[in-house]
């Protein structure tokens, strides 16, 4: 709770403990990737939940969602708006070959029933995986197959159209390997609409 009286403002613990933790995993990212812009990883991780919403089939999202989609495309097949909030960082890791973000995202769906809209709030816990060495490039990238080096389309898929090999998108930024929804976490909005 954020509580105000004569102009102070005090936060709870709960609320002290979240920012402390995002602070913690920031600065464990940013020591492992110093040029790391939170800015532009949301801005990134927006694009990636809102094509991964409005998706239709599951080559629209291959490239860069490395589990199994099926369910959430059923599940969400009447989405038509997907606004994304609040984001909170909840662990960074890494080990030999790749390094893990997970984080919590807010999300706002409007759902077409046919006869209305229906809002709904969901909190998406994902997992986003990159190679351990990869560094952020500021320069445009060109993704080529692995095996005849043709330029490949990430909206095929990452398939390539030539030879047929899959590029692993986590040589060149963030894929997510994991997502389920959750349960609206301590440190978010009371109100959700």
């Amino acid at each position: 709770l954020t509580l105000m009286a004569g102009g102070l403002i005090w936060v709870s613990s709960s609320q002290d403990k979240a920012t402390k933790r995002y602070d913690n995993v920031y600065d464990a990212i940013h020591k492992y990737n110093p040029d790391f812009n939170m800015e532009a990883f949301a801005a990134l991780m927006d694009c990636k939940i809102k094509t991964m919403f409005y998706a239709k089939e599951i080559k629209e999202v291959s490239a860069f969602v490395l589990f199994d989609m099926k369910a959430f495309l059923s599940q969400n097949a009447n989405v038509v708006s997907c606004q994304v909030n609040e984001i909170e960082l909840l662990n960074f890791r890494t080990d030999d070959t790749y390094q893990y973000i997970d984080v919590c995202r807010h999300v706002r769906l409007q759902r077409d029933m046919g006869t209305h809209l229906m809002p709904e709030s969901k909190y998406l816990y994902m997992t986003l995986c990159k190679n351990r060495n990869y560094k952020i490039k500021r320069d445009v990238v060109m993704y080529r197959c692995p095996c005849c080096s043709a330029s490949i389309s990430l909206k095929e898929g990452g398939v390539c159209q030539y030879c047929g090999a899959k590029l692993d998108y986590r040589l060149y930024d963030w894929a997510v390997v994991g997502m389920k929804y959750g349960a609206r976490p301590f440190w978010a909005k009371r109100n959700d609409f």
